[in-house]
């Protein structure tokens, strides 16, 4: 398996937007809150 480098410093991959969300979290978990209510409802 190929080593790949990581940063050690994740303050600025886990910025946080808002409700201590991140912007990957907002972005995917939105849909997916309307997309799950509406099959639920």
């Amino acid at each position: 398996m190929p080593y790949v480098a990581i940063n050690k410093d994740l303050t600025e991959v886990r910025t946080t937007v808002m409700f201590g969300l991140t912007r990957r979290q907002l972005l995917f978990g939105i849909p997916g809150v309307g997309i799950g209510a509406a099959v639920f409802f």
